[in-house]
């Protein structure tokens, strides 16, 4: 069993999603540090991109300013080595394939390791051109996590559940990252129908803005992940002198659903 599955031993888990040196790289650090001690179970890092197809507005807008920052790939890896140095939380990088590519999967692979990221969840790869990216991670020990949704077929669900080796990351709505209506029904009957299915770790995402809506699917999900609504915090109090306190207060409630 790898880090990141054994992180789902004590589920739900509180899974918050930041962008990599956002909105600064000592206080990105800072936060990924606050985050394990808070108690998030896994903790996800963007790779800053130009072109995040899956990712809302607040996502998009925190990306943009680190690329315009000069944040690159290397320099990931290298917070990530720092982010070591103070805690072992697992760590799942989210990467767009483009990413992957331009370093070489081997080599994209190898660095992950060398700097102890847990998993990787690449929301543009498809599973048909998955092979090559899960060969590598097989040998570094490294979880990938794979997409599912309200629309994915039931034969193509078998083959993602199959595929993956991290948890399973079922998109609670169609669309982007960020605040929306979610038709809790539906999500819940979706949520239990792929548990039958499977013992893989089930975590929801996108749209899950507040711990109501947490603690409502936490009954049917292993994990719950939480990205826009974590980063319109860090926007509105990072100047604040209590910024930290400011979001410790709004991860507890999270980490008790």
């Amino acid at each position: 069993m790898n880090r990141v599955q054994k992180a789902f031993e004590k589920k739900p888990i509180f899974i918050p999603f930041l962008t990599a040196g956002y909105p600064d790289v000592d206080t990105f650090i800072d936060l990924v540090v606050l985050l394990a001690e808070e108690g998030a179970g896994i903790v996800e890092i963007g790779v800053p991109f130009s072109d995040p197809v899956a990712d809302g507005k607040v996502i998009q807008r925190a990306s943009q300013k680190m690329l315009d920052a000069g944040i690159s790939m290397d320099q990931v890896f290298v917070m990530i080595q720092k982010i070591r140095e103070r805690t072992d939380v697992p760590i799942v990088l989210m990467s767009y394939y483009h990413m992957v590519m331009c370093k070489g999967v081997k080599s994209f692979v190898k660095r992950c390791s060398e700097c102890k990221v847990d998993g990787l969840a690449i929301p543009d790869l498809t599973i048909e051109e998955s092979d090559e990216l899960l060969k590598e991670c097989d040998e570094e020990n490294i979880a990938m996590t794979f997409f599912l949704s309200q629309t994915t077929p039931n034969a193509r669900m078998k083959m993602i559940i199959q595929k993956t080796t991290g948890f399973l990351y079922y998109v609670s709505r169609m669309g982007v990252t960020g605040r929306g209506e979610l038709d809790v029904e539906h999500i819940q009957q979706r949520l239990n129908m792929i548990k039958f299915q499977t013992e893989t770790p089930l975590a929801l995402g996108f749209g899950i803005s507040n711990p109501k809506d947490a603690k409502i699917f936490a009954k049917e999900s292993d994990g719950i992940i939480v990205g826009s609504s974590l980063i319109e915090q860090i926007d509105k109090f990072r100047e604040d002198e209590n910024f930290f306190r400011y979001i410790r207060n709004f991860v507890q409630p999270f980490v008790k659903c």
